[in-house]
């Protein structure tokens, strides 16, 4: 049986309080503060009934993956009146990305220039800025894009040349199987040494003067805090 709203609310009050719990003690064990760090609600294949409670709640931010569910939670919001702020993380091809610019604020998985060139061209069209996060692949998974270490300066180039492009930070995911999830902080180590070179490097290329770090699910949100990230991406430990 599927909850109810009400039930949903439940639901996710609960589930809000526990992750921030972790957020919190994550940060603090980190040296760091919880509220450098977004919290953002990842409603991919969530019916419409648990944004609308997670919107209810406050949630002013949530992120979808799959073009077609954006398109289709977006309009039912729409309808009803409430604007959250979209964000897009899932893999983008070209040919559906026009559907995505028009109704999000920011895209995490910028994976390659010829994404990223689309991506500058639509906004322009649409003169709408969008804030982009330069997708890295570290895990050696076919699966998984991303730019190579050796690209990132090529790619933030041409980002920063892009005038409705708002460089906000780079992107990264964990391996699929790591059970002791050694190598995932190793990844997350990574790529938070290369955001403080890049930004030491030319700090004015980045909104708000830093290299921010969007990295860290339900099941890595520790390694991604303790690694230096600015911005977890949680879903399944939000709705279960």
């Amino acid at each position: 049986m599927n909850p109810t709203g009400a039930n949903w609310t439940q639901r996710i009050t609960r589930n809000l309080e526990q992750v921030r719990a972790r957020l919190e003690r994550a940060a603090r064990e980190a040296g760091r503060h919880a509220t450098d760090i977004q919290l953002l609600p990842v409603t991919k294949s969530r019916p419409l009934e648990a944004l609308r409670a997670l919107l209810d709640l406050g949630e002013t931010e949530c992120a979808e993956n799959r073009a077609p569910e954006l398109v289709e939670k977006h309009a039912a919001l729409e309808a009803e009146g409430r604007m959250p702020r979209w964000h897009f993380i899932g893999p983008l091809q070209r040919n559906k990305a026009r559907r995505v610019v028009e109704r999000v604020s920011v895209v995490h998985s910028v994976h390659g220039l010829s994404l990223l060139q689309t991506l500058d061209r639509l906004s322009a069209e649409l003169k709408k800025p969008l804030e982009i996060f330069l997708q890295v692949g570290l895990t050696g998974e076919e699966a998984k894009q991303g730019f190579a270490l050796p690209e990132l300066s090529q790619a933030i180039s041409a980002a920063a040349e892009a005038p409705f492009l708002r460089l906000r930070g780079l992107m990264t995911l964990g391996p699929q199987n790591d059970p002791g999830l050694t190598r995932t902080r190793e990844i997350f180590a990574t790529l938070a040494a290369e955001a403080r070179t890049v930004e030491r490097a030319d700090p004015g290329l980045w909104l708000r003067g830093r290299c921010e770090l969007s990295m860290g699910m339900s099941g890595d949100l520790e390694c991604a805090v303790s690694a230096g990230s600015t911005l977890v991406r949680i879903g399944s430990d939000l709705f279960a």
